[in-house]
């Protein structure tokens, strides 16, 4: 900077250009002019620079989104409300689905594949359409009987068609045990069944409990024809028209 011009230096130094000069350069030059002047001449100002605020556009339901529930509508409330419900029945809708259809399963797979030896006792009862007892409960632990039973249940058939009256219903209670390696295992099934006006002695199994386990509730729609279980009942102290 000492072997430039006075004037260059000055010029340099008024038009305070940041961009082609660093300010290492500057401090060069104000120490230059200083020793040669005395006193420095004034620099023109270097205009800010302000970064430009992205606009966003909002539109009337944007203002909506970040409110709180409680903020809304009473229209936009209800509408929140039935959206809400509605997903938790289609959840709950498809978990019970899939139980329906694992529950269905246990009892088909029970009825192909059951041994009498691993039956301990059966309960049988009438019943009045609400699920209540008419009756004494009867147990049969015969394995004979057991026995006859275990072949009826390889006779039912899947039976898909919709629900008649009812006439005469019954639940049966099979108490099953199992011998393992570490112990014994019992469990249950229980089936509700009834007969159905106009379809002569068809009997229907509709219900189904299975116990241990996550399928233990009631399954209406698996409906099995079991024709040979009326007679069986008769046999056993269930009479049945």
């Amino acid at each position: 900077m000492r072997e430039k011009s006075t004037e260059e230096l000055i010029s340099i130094w008024v038009e305070n250009d940041r961009k082609a000069w660093s300010q290492e350069e500057f401090n060069a030059v104000q120490s230059v002019l200083s020793e040669r002047l005395g006193k420095l001449p004034a620099q023109k100002t270097v205009p800010e620079i302000k970064a430009n605020p992205v606009k966003i556009k909002k539109t009337a339901n944007d203002n909506r989104l970040g409110e709180p529930f409680f903020n809304l509508s009473p229209i936009n409330n209800a509408r929140a409300v039935i959206v809400i419900f509605a997903a938790i029945i289609l959840c709950l809708g498809s978990i019970v689905v899939r139980m329906v259809e694992q529950n269905t399963k246990i009892f088909w797979d029970f009825a192909q594949t059951s041994i009498p030896s691993q039956i301990e006792k059966i309960e049988i009862q009438r019943i009045d359409q609400n699920g209540n007892g008419i009756g004494n409960v009867i147990t049969i632990d015969d394995k004979e009987k057991i026995s006859e039973f275990v072949s009826i249940l390889k006779t039912i058939q899947e039976y898909q068609e919709y629900h008649h009256s009812r006439n005469y219903e019954v639940r049966i209670k099979i108490f099953r045990i199992k011998k393992l390696a570490f112990g014994i295992r019992h469990s249950t099934i229980e089936l509700e069944c009834y007969t159905i006006s106009g379809e002569g002695n068809t009997l229907f199994v509709s219900a189904i409990w299975v116990e241990p386990g996550m399928y233990s509730y009631g399954n209406g729609n698996a409906k099995f024809l079991a024709p040979d279980l009326i007679d069986w009942l008769n046999e056993n102290g269930i009479p049945i028209q």
